[in-house]
């Protein structure tokens, strides 16, 4: 009897179980941003325009909030949504997307929306904490007193619509990238807090540093050493490759030895580019044992042609 009753208990959990999980994440209504987690409270049905959150989160005739709903919005409710004007944009787990809500909406339409809370963002959580500390990296800081942060808004804007909000705190705009909604902008280091508590500013983060080139994690990346490594030993042997670029490879690198190994079907000024890509391709990793090549050639009774072509 024992024995029985331990199997149902066993049976229950393991049909019970996937069910308790799938209640546990649905009912998990934190927030995972970068600066931590938060639960916004439960409010859709205590908005007022008159509120703080709707004061400070008006940019033009729109609102830039994060709307979290009590289950991921179906069709329909996406539909609903549109129709009232309210366009979700980027999804933050759990339950939630940041938003543009229409100035002129009515607030009481948004419990027919599953909605389960609508908050802003603050300046603490728009931002790594070593910006808002004031600590940036060398690189961002291209003039004295003055950062250059790239900037994500919760929408595509132009440039010329923020120009002025920009202009009270002394920043300036260097680069436009739409496609991305991101503008590259230059701000005393004094404002950096004023430009991240913007409203229609999402996130702002340093400049990406200046571009290396770098291989070395190419072969990891490709899983290279899968297939050349153990029973596969596919390393090159073989097989012709070609590359048509705009100069000429330096075939006397140590990396395409031996001599002839590495031919130039069409002569003409040597291209670091070239060089790098051939080395990328076939460099035997005698100067630098990390950076061999993707085939590498173990057997060098096989030539590897290298055609470039302007």
């Amino acid at each position: 009897m024992k024995t029985f009753f331990t199997q149902i208990c066993r049976l229950l959990v393991f049909l019970l179980f996937p069910a308790i999980l799938f209640a546990q994440q649905r009912n998990d209504y934190s927030i995972l941003l970068n600066s931590g987690t938060l639960t916004p409270v439960e409010n859709v049905n205590t908005l007022s325009k008159s509120s703080s959150l709707f004061q400070n989160s008006l940019f033009g005739n729109k609102h830039y909030v994060t709307i979290q709903f009590y289950s991921l919005p179906n069709e329909a409710i996406k539909a609903k949504l549109n129709a009232a004007g309210i366009t979700l944009e980027d999804y933050i787990p759990n339950m939630a997307y940041t938003a543009t809500v229409p100035a002129s909406l009515d607030l009481n339409k948004l419990q027919s929306f599953n909605i389960r809370s609508v908050l802003q963002f603050s300046v603490a959580q728009k931002a790594p904490i070593d910006i808002l500390a004031g600590k940036y990296p060398s690189y961002a800081i291209k003039s004295f007193g003055t950062v250059d942060l790239t900037v994500v808004t919760y929408e595509k804007i132009n440039a010329a619509v923020i120009a002025s909000s920009l202009n009270a705190i002394g920043a300036t705009i260097l680069a436009d990238n739409q496609v991305f909604r991101s503008f590259v902008i230059r701000v005393p280091q004094t404002a950096v807090n004023s430009l991240t508590g913007l409203a229609f500013v999402q996130w702002v983060e340093p400049i990406s540093p200046p571009d290396e080139l770098e291989n070395l994690p190419g072969r990891t990346l490709h899983r290279v050493n899968v297939l050349q490594e153990g029973v596969r030993n596919l390393n090159g042997d073989g097989i012709n490759m070609g590359i048509w670029d705009g100069g000429s490879v330096n075939t006397s690198h140590l990396d395409f030895s031996p001599a002839g190994r590495v031919t130039v079907e069409r002569a003409c000024g040597v291209s670091d580019h070239a060089t790098h890509v051939a080395g990328t391709m076939t460099g035997k990793g005698l100067v630098n044992p990390t950076a061999k090549g993707m085939a590498q050639m173990q057997d060098y009774t096989i030539g590897i042609s290298i055609q470039i072509y302007k």
